[in-house]
């Protein structure tokens, strides 16, 4: 049985039909045979991956009847074999597709670039990312992966034309078995028992798993649909932005919730689709890196080499690509956390003493290899941007090519907001003030206003918005773990209102983010007692799970209080709150140094610094916020007893052992 997927109307699927008529072509017989299993997938999506888009991906279960005869001889242990027939019984394949002609296309030994608009482009590089990323998918989902051999398929270039193999390149003119004899080249069959066999994988059951994994859709839910809706508007607010870009640094300025990631993506979106232009989204949160992608996904924006695309990146990983390109560090720098300040300082060195020219630095970001060339950036959480990090960013790209996001006073990784509009030097800078709150209902903005106010945090230009009132307030005394009625209860009460699983929010403090034992897949504490309660859970808590995204409806989500910015749920819980609290109490200790004036020591400083940082995750929910607490008093407690009274008919308070 040969099934092909996708979505119609699309090059990728009519290169995936072109590729079933060729495989019929050679073996008619499977097209209705119980024994061979074939599956060509137009528009692979490897959800949460940085090279999430794959053109074709093949996957093939076949009986040892099938064989093929080499014609290129393969390598094994460096010696050439040519066998008679090759048995072949399975395979996994990632295949590029390009139909560029041939002009424009040119070949590096055996490394493809292809040109676009704003220059040359690495495919090769690209390709080989999506190896990884189609592996690491099937990885992070808890499967074993079938080997994966990648293609880069150029419709348009003849055979003849393309470099001597052994390379991964297929031409215009393919066949069936010219695609099997350079899978052999690339991913040479092993001798068992007198035959040569070509396969993926030990057991079929490898690549089946793969399969069920790529072809099971991801379906948007409510809230994500109505994220979709909203990053799809057009206002006059976004008109005014979309004409200031080019000419002025623009800047949004609001507190939480007022909108500000939405509307960076309403204008990403609107001048994609309307200037094909390529917009990078930067953030220092790996978990909304990841929401964001699945949003995109949804909606149907394209992350890959071509003309237009959105993308967001963390600002670790796109500094760590711009000082590797600068021969700062190399590949693989196992200190470029620890030392990333150093490295940084060393770039702008370079820019400030004149060793990169203008011309240097328009060839940097035209490298085909590493792909620099955005008409825009768009900057999340500006206000926390060290200055050294403005400054590396305002000598690769124009002022007026920039879109910020400032928090004003959500500060987390430094004491003083980023002033860009100083750092820019710009001759004009277009701030566009947000004040209204349009993601929590107005209950929980007037409940978290009282609380801020009585650690000491005035929250100035914050407005509720009375066309969405309402709100629903649970606070915990005590173990959450010890009573799963309530537990269930939420759940049930989110599924009642429309929304999914997914469409729920745990955020956990570094204790109850601590992994668990004897797991096969890395588990927060919290997400192992969530799943002994029978739950599906997406843990972003643990970091190799952060850097993907749900792909399930039925999971919750369960991230850090140092992730959660940004991010947003219909049913919010916040466990360990006021322990989090005094973590960061802790950490403000290690803060690096700003300015003149002595800090360390004292204490009304380190109390507002952990205030500010535990409002980010109170303005997460959109309809029902639950805190939970210890028994222990703290100023936490005592803020949230106070304006629980203030609002006594909104707010539930239960204490548990």
């Amino acid at each position: 049985m040969i099934y092909v997927l996708g979505e119609a109307a699309t090059s990728e699927y009519e290169a995936a039909i072109e590729l079933k008529n060729l495989i019929l072509k050679t073996w008619p017989a499977i097209e209705q045979s119980a024994q061979h299993l074939v599956w060509i997938i137009a528009g692979a999506k490897c959800h949460g991956q940085p090279k999430r888009d794959i053109d074709v991906l093949l996957l093939a279960n076949f009986s040892e009847s099938l064989t093929y005869t080499p014609f290129l001889p393969f390598s094994v242990y460096g010696q050439l074999e040519s066998p008679s027939e090759v048995h072949i019984k399975s395979f996994c394949a990632a295949i590029e597709v390009k139909d560029h002609s041939p002009e424009k296309v040119r070949f590096e030994g055996t490394n493809v670039k292809v040109y676009y608009r704003d220059g040359w482009k690495d495919v090769t590089e690209q390709n080989h990312q999506q190896k990884y990323s189609v592996k690491n998918y099937i990885e992070h989902h808890g499967y074993v992966s079938p080997w994966v051999t990648s293609f880069i398929w150029l419709r348009n270039v003849p055979t003849v034309d393309l470099p001597a193999p052994p390379h991964n390149i297929l031409g215009s003119n393919l066949t069936w078995d010219r695609f099997l004899n350079v899978m052999g080249q690339l991913s040479p069959p092993k001798k068992e028992y007198g035959q040569w066999i070509l396969s993926s994988a030990s057991l079929s059951s490898v690549v089946t798993r793969a399969a069920e994994l790529f072809t099971k859709p991801l379906v948007p839910t409510k809230l994500d649909r109505r994220r979709m809706e909203l990053a799809s508007q057009r206002s006059t607010d976004n008109e005014t932005l979309i004409n200031a870009l080019g000419n002025k640094m623009t800047i949004l300025r609001g507190r939480g919730g007022t909108g500000k990631t939405m509307r960076l993506l309403q204008v990403a979106k609107q001048l994609y689709d309307e200037q094909n232009a390529r917009i990078l989204i930067l953030t220092y949160n790996r978990a909304l890196v990841a929401d964001i992608r699945r949003l995109l996904t949804f909606m149907g924006v394209d992350n890959d080499i071509v003309e237009r695309s959105i993308q967001i990146q963390t600002v670790h990983s796109f500094f760590y690509v711009i000082l590797q390109a600068l021969g700062i560090i190399q590949s693989g720098e196992m200190s470029f956390l620890d030392r990333y300040d150093q490295f940084k300082d060393e770039a702008l060195e370079y820019f400030n003493s004149g060793a990169l020219t203008p011309g240097d630095i328009e060839a940097l970001l035209q490298s085909s290899k590493c792909d620099f060339s955005w008409d825009y950036i768009f900057v999340d959480e500006g206000q926390d941007w060290p200055i050294n990090e403005q400054d590396l960013l305002l000598h690769l790209y124009p002022y007026d090519h920039f879109l910020i996001a400032d928090g004003i006073d959500q500060l987390t990784r430094t004491l003083h907001p980023a002033n860009w509009g100083d750092r820019s030097r710009a001759v004009s800078t277009l701030y566009l003030p947000l004040k209204t709150c349009l993601r929590m209902k107005a209950g929980l903005v007037r409940f978290v206003s009282s609380f801020a106010a009585d650690l000491g945090i005035v929250q100035s230009n914050w407005q509720a918005n009375t066309e969405i009132p309402g709100g629903r307030i649970i606070i915990i005394e005590g173990d959450y773990f010890s009573n799963r009625n309530l537990h269930d209860s939420l759940l049930t009460y989110n599924q009642s209102t429309g929304n999914q699983p997914v469409d729920t929010l745990f955020c956990l403090s570094p204790h109850l983010a601590s992994l668990s034992v004897d797991q096969k897949i890395p588990l927060s504490l919290a997400g192992q007692n969530f799943k002994e309660w029978g739950y599906q859970i997406w843990d972003g808590a643990i970091a190799d799970i952060r850097e993907s995204y749900p792909t399930d409806t039925e999971q919750i989500r369960i991230v850090q209080y140092d992730s959660c910015r940004g991010l947003e749920g219909w049913v919010v819980v916040n466990l360990d709150f006021d322990g989090f609290y005094n973590h960061k109490l802790e950490k403000y200790q290690s803060i690096p140094m700003t300015g003149k004036k002595p800090l360390r020591n004292n204490a009304e400083e380190a109390h507002l610094y952990a205030s500010r940082w535990s409002l980010i995750p109170l303005n997460r929910a959109m309809d029902t916020l639950v805190i939970q607490i210890s028994k222990r008093p703290t100023p936490i407690s005592r803020a949230l007893r106070k304006a629980a009274e203030t609002f006594p008919d909104m707010v539930e308070w239960h204490i548990f052992s």
